[in-house]
């Protein structure tokens, strides 16, 4: 994809529609079958898409719509995990390519543990054209003789689990002997079926599954950190597992709440309960869940849960409450979403202002023209408490460009502007309150 407008944040402590980042995605996996997608605004829906209410997608959009405030409508799936294959590419010497895939059952061809080898025999003085398997090798013998890249394909593709396709023709001769490693090969995978589904449909935030096995849980958070996805899960086992999967993941896109009762799914009714809610307009702490019982921890663990930024759900003064509200990557689950509505609202009103104008001028008065559209996001997140104010009520953030007498020629001769930036200081929230006081008489 080509992007003519770039928006690169860096935090310091293709964009989502404004439905798009209130909406969450509840994702099941199978190895074979048709995919399934379907938005549901209720638990009828859910059931007509051909998730029975035993199903755990079912489960947790129960839980979803049984918050309030609560999103009108939630995405549910089934996907089809993907394989992705093994591939190495051969080359001769005048520059014919051809491109070998391992597939279906051929298994473990992650980094170099296949390979393949175009070998030579000149002694047969036969020039018969020779491909096997065996022993994690692919062989190519050229039996002595020059051998079209078409011929080769052809010999490959009649192997079990292998295929192959010419990326540029010619000869392999005598002289191309080698030896390749096949890389980036994986089985099939969670991860793959998700990359399947963003072909289709981008337009959902927040990734929930019934999967919540430690392997599972570590696959999905990265890559809900890879793909700009905000990942929460409940996974099952004990505290010190929760706290386990925590420090392993450091990451700012997974959120953890730890239930002793993982299956009353307490991740699809905490974000039931704040997904609806603007970014920026929330702490993820002190939220009331509906549906779900107070979890099963002690004062210390709830200590080691949040040490470890692992959430959990407790009692404080008779109220049921979501704690810390943190990924575990150290940081506010709302900072993160807040950051994203900016990146993604920015590059909106910045392709609109190309889109629309009959052209923006290279010049002072384009430049301006730019910054402001930059300014107005910034002022709108404001207004949506993601950037804190100062004493006079306004904004804190800046907004800097260059003057078109500064800009290099390359980048005027291409039509790139470069050095927009803009910096705020986040809104957050309070989260513990420090009062003293003095009595006297």
């Amino acid at each position: 994809m080509i992007k003519d407008v770039e928006i690169t944040i860096t935090r310091e402590t293709m964009p989502l529609t404004q439905a798009g980042f209130g909406l969450p995605l509840i994702a099941e996996f199978k190895v074979t079958g048709d995919k399934i997608f379907e938005l549901c605004s209720d638990l009828a829906a859910v059931q007509d898409a051909g998730f029975g209410t035993t199903t755990g997608v079912y489960k947790m959009a129960e839980k979803i719509f049984s918050q309030s405030p609560r999103p009108q409508e939630v995405a549910v799936a089934e996907l089809v995990e993907q394989e992705v294959n093994a591939k190495a590419v051969i080359t001769a010497a005048d520059g014919a390519e051809i491109e070998i895939e391992a597939i279906d059952s051929f298994s473990g061809a992650a980094g170099n543990a296949k390979s393949v080898e175009v070998t030579n025999d000149t002694e047969t003085g036969t020039e018969t054209l020779d491909v096997t398997y065996a022993m994690d090798v692919l062989t190519i013998e050229l039996d002595g003789a020059t051998h079209s890249a078409a011929d080769i394909v052809t010999a490959v593709n009649g192997v079990a689990n292998f295929k192959a396709a010419r990326l540029a023709s010619g000869d392999f001769t005598t002289g191309d002997t080698q030896v390749v490693g096949l890389s980036g090969g994986e089985d099939a995978s969670m991860s793959g079926a998700l990359n399947d589904l963003l072909n289709d449909q981008n337009d959902w935030y927040f990734l929930l599954s019934p999967e919540q096995g430690e392997a599972g849980v570590k696959e999905l958070s990265g890559w809900a950190q890879a793909n700009k996805k905000l990942y929460v899960a409940s996974p099952a086992g004990t505290v010190q597992n929760a706290i386990a999967i925590s420090t392993d993941l450091a990451n700012s896109r997974t959120a953890l709440i730890y239930h002793n009762d993982s299956e009353s799914y307490p991740d699809a009714a905490w974000v039931g309960r704040a997904a609806p809610e603007n970014p920026g307009s929330i702490t993820w702490k002190f939220k009331t869940l509906q549906g779900i019982a107070p979890a099963d921890v002690s004062v210390t663990n709830v200590r080691d849960l949040h040490s470890a930024n692992v959430n959990t759900y407790i009692q404080k003064l008779g109220v049921n409450q979501t704690s810390e509200g943190m990924n575990t990557g150290n940081e506010f689950i709302d900072i993160i979403r807040g950051q994203d509505w900016v990146e993604a609202r920015m590059s909106e009103a910045v392709h609109r202002l190309l889109f629309m104008s009959p052209k923006v001028p290279y010049d002072n008065r384009g430049i301006a023209m730019v910054v402001a559209e930059v300014q107005s996001i910034l002022q709108f997140a404001t207004d949506r408490d993601i950037i804190a104010r100062d004493h006079d009520g306004n904004g804190m953030w800046t907004v800097t460009a260059p003057d078109r007498s500064d800009i290099p020629t390359n980048y005027i001769a291409n039509r790139i502007l470069p050095d927009i930036f803009f910096e705020f200081i986040a809104a957050g929230a309070i989260h513990e309150v420090k009062i003293r006081g003095v009595i006297s008489l």
